[in-house]
């Protein structure tokens, strides 16, 4: 899935010069268009020259960012669709539901992303718990039997 925005509309009464279109490749020279990010939901497909794709902003491979999962294919209908945190990976992202990026949720392209924030964690000490210390004699430690009693099961 592409962003582009329309720069040759024509005749065509479906689309409007200047307006932003999600656009799902067909072959080397045409696009399905949609104003959503649904491939099924398009309203045609036109020549690629009707449209300039808009690039993506600078994703940095070690800053953290917050995103929208605005896209999915068919079979990842088990991740809804929301906001996720991200390590970018060249075309695609880790994203993870927490910033500790404890909770991994999987792979995907960062064009299934969108409304990219990037997340500075805060650095400040946690704090800390003083333990205090305890004198042996005064935990209760319960002593061992000295008899034992055997079980018959029959």
């Amino acid at each position: 899935m592409l962003q582009g925005v329309c720069v040759k509309a024509d005749s065509s009464e479906l689309l409007k010069n200047g307006e932003r279109y999600y656009l799902f490749p067909n072959g080397p020279e045409h696009y399905y268009v949609s104003n959503f990010p649904n491939k099924g939901a398009h309203r045609g497909c036109y020549h690629a020259e009707r449209f300039e794709i808009v690039a993506n902003q600078e994703l940095h491979k070690e800053k953290l960012y917050k995103a929208q999962l605005v896209y999915r294919e068919q079979g990842y209908k088990g991740v809804k669709l929301g906001e996720y945190f991200l390590r970018v990976k060249g075309t695609h992202a880790n994203f993870y539901k927490d910033p500790e990026l404890s909770r991994l949720r999987g792979c995907f392209p960062l064009d299934w992303f969108s409304n990219f924030e990037e997340v500075t964690l805060n650095d400040s000490p946690e704090e800390v718990v003083s333990i205090e210390e305890v004198d042996l004699e005064e935990i209760y430690v319960e002593s061992e039997p000295t008899e034992y009693e055997q079980l018959s099961l029959f």
